[in-house]
């Protein structure tokens, strides 16, 4: 069964414009139906995103009229079916979910490495510490042994310091 709808009249060029720029941008749209207006009808289409297209331009001279010039533009297609259309529609959307979860994922993967790199600098921060806090008791036991309960400036192992000791006695 074919169904046509059409509609003939005059109009301005700038109306003709107007009614081509709306054609344009509803299968410019690219989702969902492409809706014409055609008289006081709109009708709903379901073009694919590949379209076959024609343009035909006619010169008619004419001895005893006018001459006459004519702009057929013409597009033809298979009508995709609401499921054809659904599971493009579910396919898109599909990958831009997996383009997002890769995103979010490689936002968490760089949070993780900056808190690893955190974790880690002061982990060395809190060794380096504990590192010279041992080092610093080392040197003050090494000075402590050296000294003898007279005098803090007596070191017992020192040789010149046991002599006058010696000679103290």
């Amino acid at each position: 069964m074919a169904e046509r709808t059409s509609h003939d009249g005059e109009i301005s060029r700038a109306k003709a414009a107007e009614r081509l720029r709306a054609i344009a941008d509803e299968l410019d749209a690219g989702r969902g139906p492409a809706r014409v207006t055609v008289g006081n009808k709109e009708v709903r289409l379901s073009p694919p995103d590949v379209l076959d297209a024609s343009v035909t331009v006619t010169e008619r001279s004419r001895r005893l009229r006018k001459d006459t010039e004519e702009l057929s533009i013409r597009f033809k297609w298979n009508p995709i079916a609401d499921a054809d259309r659904e599971r493009d529609e579910q396919e898109a959307d599909r990958q831009r979910d997996e383009q997002e979860a890769d995103r979010e994922r490689d936002e968490q993967d760089a949070a993780g490495r900056a808190a690893r790199d955190a974790d880690r600098d002061e982990q060395d921060t809190r060794e380096h510490d504990a590192g010279a806090g041992e080092s610093q008791a080392r040197n003050g036991d090494e000075r402590a042994d050296r000294r003898t309960d007279d005098s803090p400036d007596r070191r017992p192992d020192d040789p010149l310091d046991r002599e006058a000791a010696d000679g103290d006695r």
